[in-house]
């Protein structure tokens, strides 16, 4: 997998990029990762939860509800998943479900800020990156211990109802 890593001259993020291709095998670093990047990549790869100081990215392109819809994904726990109905009420608007996966689509931080952990209400996999049934989405749940059942759909257990 090559990730790129877009600064601006302060050292904020202004995106993360991860290309089309997930090889689990050969990660490739762009840039020389400022210390708070590498904290934040390595816990991801730990599949562990750390405080994310949002000073760190720049939020300039984000519309106020995108921003909400982002900075939400932070409250998924590792190893479980929710829907895009419960994000948009996690987000203030219980029927924005179609606008939620816009913004997740237009999330510029994916990993640190973990879009791939929302599903369909069906517990089919949706959308990653704008691109339908992308199988990064399930390579990364299944690397962060989700599971599947035979018809390829998150198992009940790994979905959580709401974290309102």
């Amino acid at each position: 997998m090559k990730i790129s890593f877009i600064l601006n001259s302060k050292g904020i993020l202004q995106k993360l990029d991860f290309g089309s291709c997930f090889d689990s095998e050969k990660i490739t670093y762009t840039t020389k990762l400022p210390d708070f990047l590498q904290e934040y990549i390595e816990s991801f790869l730990q599949c562990k939860m750390i405080d994310i100081d949002l000073s760190h990215f720049d939020f300039s392109s984000s519309t106020d509800f995108e921003k909400s819809v982002i900075q939400s994904l932070l409250k998924i726990p590792v190893g479980k998943t929710i829907s895009y109905k419960t994000l948009a009420e996690m987000s203030g608007n219980k029927n924005a479900f179609r606008a939620v996966g816009t913004a997740l689509r237009n999330n510029p931080f994916p990993l640190i800020f973990p879009c791939h952990r929302v599903i369909k209400s069906t517990r089919e996999l949706g959308g990653y990156s704008g691109m339908l049934n992308n199988p990064v989405k399930k390579h990364i749940l299944k690397f962060e211990g989700i599971s599947f059942d035979k018809n390829g759909r998150v198992m009940m257990e790994d979905m959580l109802e709401n974290l309102i």
